[in-house]
């Protein structure tokens, strides 16, 4: 009976303890998930990462991001790469208390895109591949939530994503400023719920996509605008020189009537 009682108590103890963190973990996931975003974002760019607002409704298994911005790379301008209007997330409820936490369906939408092109070949974007592929990689098990104690990291799983609505504006030192567009797509099955990614790895995986379909708009455009461009000066070029050729047979024939 007594070991009957001793269990009993060990029980409530640990039902006791696991409430306090479920009850933590639902009163704090707002400041969590900002920290996440924010942290493996900002780890997996290698730029400033900034979110304005998290709202997760669990009972709901329905979540809103607002204000998400992404900074340049060195060496471009201070304007933002991304900004993202709203970003909508689908959870699994059941979830949230497990060593990964499934999203059913992540969409944004309203992407901006701020593509800059200098030095006739170097675009923001290949730059931040090049700092996505750098950074890529292994993430340390162990970090701080955003109550500062240690603990163990974050783990996602995002089965579907969607991207709609992009906007993509492109301004090039040498051929001007255009405004492009991105086709709406989807990326399934980032992680799963028996290998989840850390917010630095969900961050590549996600934004990599993005970038080459940006990436590809640009370099379309650029080459389509540098042809057009390098037509029209080499047609200004053979119109110089039909006028001068003109020009020298008027002269010839002016020296003609000169010498009668």
């Amino acid at each position: 009976m007594k070991i009957v009682k001793i269990l009993a108590a060990i029980i409530l103890v640990v039902l006791i303890v696991v409430g306090i963190g479920v009850y933590f973990v639902f009163k704090n996931l707002n400041d969590i998930v900002k920290y996440a975003v924010e942290e493996g974002g900002t780890e997996a760019t290698r730029t400033e990462v900034l979110l304005s607002s998290a709202d997760i409704d669990i009972r709901a298994g329905r979540g809103e991001l607002g204000g998400l911005s992404i900074a340049n790379p060195q060496g471009f301008s201070s304007e933002k790469l991304f900004s993202f209007n709203k970003i909508v997330v689908d959870i699994e409820p059941t979830s949230i208390t497990k060593d990964v936490i499934v999203i059913d369906e992540v969409t944004i939408d309203g992407v901006n895109v701020r593509a800059e092109h200098k030095n006739l070949t170097e675009t923001n974007i290949e730059a931040m591949l090049k700092n996505l592929t750098q950074g890529a990689g292994g993430s340390s098990s162990e970090s701080s939530g955003s109550s500062g104690e240690p603990g163990k990291e974050v783990l996602l799983a995002v089965k579907k994503l969607v991207f709609s609505n992009s906007k993509l504006s492109l301004s090039s030192d040498q051929l001007g400023s255009f405004d492009l567009t991105v086709p709406s797509f989807e990326v399934n099955n980032l992680g799963s719920a028996s290998n989840g990614l850390t917010p630095k790895q969900l961050a590549e995986a996600a934004l990599k996509p993005l970038l080459k379909k940006a990436q590809d708009q640009v370099e379309k455009t650029i080459k389509d605008k540098a042809e057009d461009e390098l037509k029209s000066k080499i047609e200004d070029k053979l119109k110089e020189k039909v006028d001068q050729e003109d020009l020298d047979k008027l002269k010839g024939l002016k020296s003609l009537f000169d010498k009668g």
